[in-house]
């Protein structure tokens, strides 16, 4: 059984994930899959934490397991890097945060993997893209994908009011996953996970049709 973990609820999201892994035991389910955060044991966000005790309740349910701990999806970047183009110029940190965004469609051809394919009981698998990638990065692959100058603008204590929300602090408020890279994706799946670029070229159309900021 796969199990697709659950947004935030009134009630907290690891009981959630215990009644349904208690309950597929009980339905006869030898083994789950379960959608896990790159995160668990690196950090202590909220996200990490919620995710750890879902793994625990997991590994104590009966069933084998399969945990695949997914980073953050890389289809978020794709909006993102529109709003560069439109505003043709992004704020960055010196020191700013990256992780491996990978596709929401890698992470189901690696679930698909886990399920369809032996070998995978009582194994925990990082799904990540296939490199580190930061706004700034964003901004110079969208440049060049659509031939727009984006500028990409240094924070310092001088600029540190950005330029709007394509200006905003690199993570938008997020805690990054940690910075890990693997082949889980191409292990489980059978090909190679998806690169930011490869993404920002497919949605090239995408990229030059949100409006020009004002």
């Amino acid at each position: 059984m796969l199990l697709i973990s659950v947004a935030a609820a009134p009630i907290p999201r690891p009981l959630l994930h215990k009644r349904a892994f208690d309950a597929a035991v009980k339905d006869g389910v030898k083994q789950i899959v379960y959608t896990s955060y790159l995160g668990v044991g690196r950090d202590h966000s909220p996200l990490s934490m919620d995710h750890g005790r879902s793994e625990q309740y997991l590994k104590a349910s009966g069933a084998a397991w399969t945990i695949l701990r997914n980073g953050f999806y890389a289809d978020m970047r794709v909006p993102q890097a529109a709003q560069m183009v439109a505003a043709g110029r992004v704020t960055v940190a010196a020191d700013e945060a990256k992780t491996a965004w990978v596709t929401r469609a890698d992470c189901a051809a690696a679930a698909a993997g886990a399920l369809t394919t032996p070998g995978h009981e009582n194994k925990v698998y990082d799904i990540t893209g296939p490199a580190l990638i930061g706004r700034g990065d964003v901004a110079r692959l969208a440049s060049q994908i659509t031939g727009k100058p984006i500028e990409v603008i240094e924070q310092t204590a001088g600029n540190e009011q950005g330029t709007g929300r394509a200006g905003a602090r690199p993570a938008a408020g997020l805690d990054l996953p940690p910075p890990i890279v693997s082949n889980a994706v191409a292990e489980l799946s059978g090909h190679a996970a998806t690169s930011v670029r490869a993404l920002l070229e497919a949605n090239k159309q995408q990229l030059l049709a949100a409006p020009a900021a004002r």
